[in-house]
């Protein structure tokens, strides 16, 4: 049976592809082609988007074992329903806008045409998707879902619990200056805060309160050896100024922060470490 399949339009292919350059582009320091899959990512991918809920249900299905056939099935069933719950007139719309930037910043299907060992795994998944947005009894849905379930049975990855709000929470200042100075002057970031920040965008909410945690740590500890060491020649409205900064990372609790405000934080935390160091 031929199924028909557009890659340009599967997400979990464009997400992975675009992931891939990333990490490609880090390791060669082309920090260019690093800065613009970033930017992409954060304006494609961001919460609250039918790209973002579509990828994490890729992730879900393709990044996973799970070796016990009734949490299987569960699983199943509830990306089967995740994915009937997406607005399709707003992911058809989002797919194109993000098409278009794609060959816009890396040339007409330069991203869609790169080879990939997932490519059978990720179109199986994109077929699927849209059958059950269909609803109807095709005799491919049972055989793309045989399909799966083999290969989610591969020793290939660990389960874990992705079952997260996608609802945006409330953007404070600190996100809002973070994201405009991305957005709008995204060559000012530095290559660290360009792979910090895709780190935590494509990490989990835990994950990433652990991440800003660490950053707060060392960051306390940078300016702490700066304005003893530093600030000796200082103005008093400077050094008052740091130990402000200081006592604001102290006093913060990133357990209380929504996951916008915890990336906008370490991205700002990182800006203050750079700052001091190419001061």
């Amino acid at each position: 049976m031929k199924i028909k399949h557009n890659k340009k339009r599967n997400v979990g292919l464009v997400f992975d592809q675009l992931s891939r350059l990333l990490s490609e582009s880090i390791i060669r320091n082309d920090a260019e082609v690093s800065r613009k899959c970033a930017k992409i990512i954060a304006e494609h991918f961001q919460k609250g988007t039918a790209l973002y809920d579509e990828m994490r249900l890729f992730r879900s299905l393709s990044s996973v074992t799970i070796k016990n056939d009734a949490l299987l099935l569960r699983v199943l069933d509830e990306s089967r329903t995740a994915a009937k719950s997406i607005d399709t007139k707003q992911l058809s719309r989002e797919k194109t806008r993000l098409i278009k930037s794609l060959n816009e910043s890396f040339g007409k299907d330069e991203i869609f045409n790169m080879k990939n060992s997932r490519f059978r795994t990720l179109a199986s998944i994109q077929v699927l998707l849209n059958e059950w947005r269909k609803g109807t009894d095709s005799d491919i849905v049972p055989m793309l879902e045989d399909s799966l379930i083999t290969e989610m049975k591969r020793d290939n990855a660990t389960l874990k619990d992705d079952a997260q709000s996608t609802t945006p929470g409330v953007t404070s200042l600190v996100v809002e200056i973070a994201k405009r100075k991305f957005f709008q002057k995204h060559k000012s970031l530095t290559h660290e805060q360009v792979k910090t920040l895709f780190e935590m965008i494509t990490s989990d909410e835990t994950d990433n309160r652990l991440t800003a945690e660490s950053v707060a740590r060392t960051t306390l500890a940078s300016l702490d050896n700066y304005i003893r060491k530093e600030c000796k020649n200082k103005s008093e409205y400077f050094v008052s100024t740091l130990q402000e900064a200081s006592r604001k990372i102290q006093e913060t609790d990133f357990s209380a922060l929504d996951n916008d405000q915890v990336i906008g934080r370490t991205i700002t935390m990182k800006k203050l470490m750079q700052e001091m160091t190419n001061e």
